[in-house]
């Protein structure tokens, strides 16, 4: 059956009135001609002085039906189509990666659900109706790993018009993108449970010629502390460490997997490259003297080997570069072979009075930014707004990563230059970012994860049943429209012929 979204716009199908009034008005007379006498005329039987032609009622029933279709559109129509075999009392979501993990969580809420009539589905886009048994005995799928907010999103398109019930945690990295407001009927079981600490190496090159510098990472619920630490690449000084060769590379491990501790990830390979980093600076001239002056700091706090080239010229950058800095808004050439690249996001300029907030350092103040944009669902937001809207994109690419930066390192746009720690954020970003987010324990409020709920607006695009009819109104009113235009035309060249 069809129902409406907003039905007191059908009120405009009361316009039909017109275009009948106005046929009425222009029904058409005999001509009177004038005679001196009727003396010679026979008598005939009375005809009627007014008539109408068959393409005026066409046009009168076209242009009627224009309005009614007018009106139909601007209600909002939609087929629904209830389901007489549909006997679900609700649905109850898991993300398969994290069942075995919820599930004996809330394992009391879940069977009392599923014994009164609900329906068991995955948190996943489609939402693969499934049983619950079954879920248990698969192996989990940690690859799939969609945005918690941009999945409800299609849920709110496709689920029914029934209680929902999604059980997920509370992990940061799961959360992506604007909080949306949804139309369901959501309740969003939380698991709260906080993970333990997560140790790890995240990183070892080579400074100077016998010393090996280890950068070591600790993941927990409120974020990621990244310490160092040198040793001898030649002699054994320190029992926490192994160094040694494996097939021609230069290996570093911990024991500490061997002795129970909480190490993940505790063999390394030794980078014994140099690292190439380039600077293009496009129409940024300024900003790149920031860069480059941050870059030389953290060639030399570090003791890293880093190769910096400043070029001005897109052909004078050299393959194979680890980091390109592009601080232009034009395109990346795809002709350049590099791993990772930190770009400008071009876009339309907003001034804010806001801050950049970035993990393990701060906030740093924020004054002008491009026009913020919704995400894709493979980018991962690395810095926000005090608003929560992205400053700084990840997107995977090829081997590495391509960041989009939505502000510019340059005073009049923000402080981040002018920070102390603006070295450091620089050597966060290029040396550990990847490494830090594998084991990513950071989780996030409560308050803030949960969507905003509207029971009452778009109510009927909650109906998993229900299929949008104005697409097809549109088409109708163009075909009437043109049918209209067809036959009013000819009836001029009629008259006028």
């Amino acid at each position: 059956m069809i129902q409406f979204i907003q039905p007191i716009w059908l009120a405009v199908s009361a316009g039909v009135i017109i275009p009948l009034v106005i046929h009425l008005w222009n029904i058409q007379k005999e001509k009177t001609v004038k005679v001196g006498s009727i003396f010679l005329f026979t008598a005939r039987s009375k005809q009627h002085a007014k008539r109408l032609q068959l393409h005026d009622i066409l046009l009168l029933i076209l242009r009627s039906f224009f309005i009614l279709l007018l009106a139909l559109l601007l209600a909002g129509p939609s087929w629904f189509n209830p389901s007489a075999n549909n006997t679900s009392k609700g649905w109850i979501l898991i993300e398969p990666g994290s069942i075995r993990k919820i599930y004996p969580r809330f394992r009391s809420s879940i069977d009392s659900m599923l014994n009164a009539g609900y329906e068991f589905h995955y948190f996943t886009p489609g939402f693969e109706k499934a049983k619950l048994g079954t879920a248990l005995e698969l192996p989990p799928d940690s690859s799939i790993q969609n945005p918690h907010w941009a999945v409800l999103k299609l849920l709110e398109q496709q689920a029914p018009a029934l209680p929902i019930h999604v059980f997920t945690g509370n992990r940061l990295s799961r959360f992506a993108g604007n909080r949306p407001e949804l139309s369901l009927d959501l309740t969003w079981h939380i698991d709260t449970t906080v993970a333990p600490a997560r140790a790890a190496l995240a990183a070892a090159y080579l400074i100077g010629s016998d010393s090996i510098r280890i950068l070591r990472k600790k993941n927990t619920a409120v974020g990621t502390k990244i310490s160092q630490v040198d040793i001898s690449a030649t002699r054994q000084r320190d029992a926490a460490y192994n160094v040694r060769f494996d097939s021609g590379k230069l290996m570093v491990s911990t024991p500490g997997i061997a002795t129970g501790k909480a190490f993940a990830g505790s063999t390394i390979e030794v980078d014994t490259s140099t690292l190439q980093v380039a600077i293009y600076a496009g129409n940024f001239n300024v900003d790149a003297s920031y860069l480059l002056a941050a870059l030389q700091a953290i060639q030399q706090y570090t003791s890293r080997t880093i190769n910096i080239s400043l070029v001005k010229n897109v052909r004078d950058i050299k393959r194979g570069q680890h980091w390109l800095f592009w601080l232009s808004e034009d395109s990346v050439p795809k002709d350049l072979q590099v791993a990772n690249i930190f770009k400008y996001e071009a876009g339309e300029l907003a001034a804010v009075s806001s801050n950049i907030n970035i993990s393990g350092v701060g906030t740093i103040p924020l004054y002008q930014l491009k026009a913020a944009r919704s995400l894709a669902t493979n980018e991962t937001p690395i810095w926000e707004d005090g608003f929560g809207r992205s400053i700084l994109l990840a997107t995977p690419a090829n081997n590495g990563t391509v960041y989009q930066f939505l502000s510019r390192f340059n005073p009049a746009w923000n402080d981040l230059v002018w920070s102390g720690d603006f070295p450091a954020i620089l050597w966060q970003l290029m040396a550990s970012h990847d490494i830090v987010n594998k084991y990513d324990q950071r989780i996030i409020d409560t308050r803030q994860l949960e969507p905003v709920l509207s029971p009452g607006k778009n109510r009927f695009k909650t109906a998993g049943f229900n299929h949008d009819l104005s697409g097809l109104t549109w088409l109708a009113i163009l075909i009437v429209f043109f049918l209209e235009r067809m036959i009013s035309l000819r009836h001029k060249k009629e008259l006028h012929g």
